[in-house]
């Protein structure tokens, strides 16, 4: 088998991506595969090495300046690519591979496109993360996952993230995290120590491993304890960015008590990295970073941001070794608590327990056997992946003809018969969270509390055993739906007496608001009514109300800190993720057709 993988960094002596690509490409090697490695961007061509493996160089010449500084970057991607289709064109590949996405993720996607050859994309984390907020990565992403024939990331969060790009629910979406030298031993952390050094490490350090969060974090492990807190931070530092950073220092007279090493050969830096009493790490979107992977061989203690497939492991264990937020005070106050623990080392054993567990190379050596010999025209049923919750939406069912509101009622049943064929169950988001066994559940949800959901929904469900959410606009219950003026069909809230009659069944009733408001529009006394008066009203007539339905799928990370607040789990729309424990909050839900099609 031969396997392109196109990537803008690769070199076993450099960090980062330049050296999780390097040991990826052995993975390969190892498995008798015959790798030709393409660069994305005009590497330097001294930091690009590897043994027994091909790499192919870029011949463009641009010079940069004139009236459009990014004008170079576009030609050089056009003139390379071209370049390297030309070279390439007689070669046999099985799969373009590409390692990461953005940029890098567009380059790949267009060269398998013109070799016609199936695209195998990994992503590995910024790339993902970023393009929240960035539009031009965003974009990058959406081609090049839709070119995709596997999605293939280092932790669920960043799949999740993926799928919110663009889903495609007929290809494989797995994670497969990096295989670690996990120690087996863990060294003991002595609480009676009277001056302790924390590390930070990354080959170009920079704000998204949150240096100057971690500053402040020193400072106020300084001002609360009798101890003596260090950190030192190893990594190649942007000149501006470290005069910044001298600056922040300065500002909290921490002179003594921060350190910047510089860039460090590899084998420097892990000897470096073993001297630490603790790593810590602030990123604010994670992988699975390679200084924590490498960190992990020394068996010592550490603290790492709520992110990444490290964070998602060990937060089965204990949630005592992740930053629970990115505010310097309550950061340090986690440090503070774990150095006091007097159960401290019990508590590192178990979580390098359940990294070793996940991350031995036996295993991820066979994931990746399985990816690339598996085919790549399987359907891989996104309700096996595990950790994920899966849920449908509804609004109204009757004998009217199927709309963005109604399903028809034939439609309806034929869904619930195929469900329960299958082998799954629907239910409440209630009956979900508190099942132990959540593998063949999918949450049942009704936007609006209409009334052809008693007529029609109700006894199709009781027929199989079957329950749902219903979210109820408070302000509405038993009125006509005047309020949404998009509906060309009156139709009728169902009433109180309805709805016990639904909850009577089994069905939870959940919140969605007073008024069906938008929360991204509300004042703050608004929002506070929308969210917590509704809970408050409901639960005069309906018992405990404890999830809640964001009216139109909106809302913002403010909005959801109330929400969390207040409910056990909230549902948007096509906006969110699935992730079990992670997007408790922010669960997105699918539509009909969507959930057929994973069946």
């Amino acid at each position: 088998m031969h396997i392109a993988i196109v990537t803008s960094e690769f070199g076993e002596n450099a960090g980062g991506l330049s050296y999780s690509c390097s040991k990826f490409s052995k993975i390969l090697q190892n498995l008798g595969y015959e790798i030709t490695i393409i660069p994305s961007i005009d590497l330097d061509q001294k930091e690009v090495e590897g043994d027994n493996v091909s790499i192919l160089r870029s011949e463009v010449i641009l010079s940069s300046g004139g009236y459009r500084k990014d004008l170079v970057t576009h030609l050089f991607f056009r003139g390379h690519l071209q370049n390297m289709w030309k070279e390439c064109q007689n070669e046999k590949f099985d799969y373009v591979v590409s390692f990461g996405a953005g940029l890098n993720g567009l380059f790949a996607s267009e060269l398998s496109r013109k070799l016609n050859v199936k695209l195998i994309v990994l992503l590995r984390g910024s790339e993902v993360n970023l393009s929240v907020s960035d539009d031009r990565l965003y974009i990058h992403n959406y081609h090049c996952l839709k070119n995709s024939s596997k999605v293939i990331a280092l932790s669920y969060e960043l799949l999740e993230r993926a799928k919110d790009i663009y889903y495609n629910p007929k290809i494989e979406y797995s994670v497969i995290p990096l295989s670690v030298n996990v120690s087996t031993e863990t060294k003991f952390l002595n609480i009676n120590k009277h001056e302790f050094l924390l590390g930070c490490g990354a080959r170009n350090l920079n704000e998204k491993k949150g240096i100057s969060n971690l500053i402040k974090m020193v400072f106020y492990l300084n001002k609360g304890s009798d101890k003596k807190f260090k950190i030192e931070f190893a990594g190649r530092i942007d000149p501006d960015l470290l005069e910044n950073f001298v600056k922040l220092i300065n500002g909290y007279d921490l002179v003594d008590s921060v350190i910047f090493t510089g860039e460090l050969a590899r084998d420097s830096f892990i000897e470096k990295m073993s001297r630490w009493d603790f790593y810590v790490q602030g990123s604010f979107g994670e992988g699975f970073s390679n200084s924590v992977a490498d960190y992990l061989s020394f068996g010592k203690p550490f603290l790492i941001s709520d992110s990444g497939f490290v964070a998602e492991t060990i937060k089965s264990t204990t949630n005592e070794v992740v930053f629970d937020d990115f505010v310097p005070k309550n950061m340090a106050l986690k440090v503070q608590k774990l150095i006091e623990n007097p159960l401290a080392n019990e508590l590192y054993q178990a979580v390098y327990k359940s990294i070793y567990k996940s991350t031995n190379s036996r295993d991820i050596i066979s994931s990746w056997q399985k990816v690339f010999e598996s085919p790549s025209n399987k359907s891989i049923n996104p309700i096996r992946m595990p950790q994920n919750i899966l849920t449908v939406v509804f609004h109204e069912v009757s004998k009217e003809e199927n709309s963005n509101i109604n399903t028809h009622v034939k439609v309806f049943h034929d869904f619930v018969n195929l469900v329960y064929d299958k082998g799954f169950k629907l239910c409440s988001a209630k009956n979900y969270l508190l099942s132990n066994e959540k593998s063949n559940l999918i949450i049942c949800t009704f936007d609006d509390a209409y009334s052809g959901i008693l007529e029609f929904a109700l006894p199709i469900l009781n027929r199989y055993g079957f329950t749902a959410t219903v979210f109820v606009c408070y302000d509405y219950i038993g009125k006509s739906n005047d309020w949404n003026l998009k509906d060309t069909k009156k139709r009728t809230h169902l009433n109180k007496s309805e709805l016990q009659a639904l909850q009577n069944d089994g069905w939870e009733i959940g919140s969605h608001g007073l008024t069906h408001r938008s929360l991204l529009k509300l004042s703050y006394n608004e929002l506070h009514n929308e969210i917590i008066m509704s809970k408050k009203n409901l639960e005069e007539f309906f018992a405990e109300i404890i999830s809640y339905s964001y009216p139109y799928g909106d809302y913002n990370d403010y909005c959801k800190i109330l929400v969390e607040k207040t409910y056990k789990s909230a549902f948007a729309l096509s906006k969110g993720g699935t992730l079990n424990g992670v997007d408790n909050h922010q669960i997105r839900r699918y539509f009909i057709s969507e959930i057929i099609n994973s069946l």
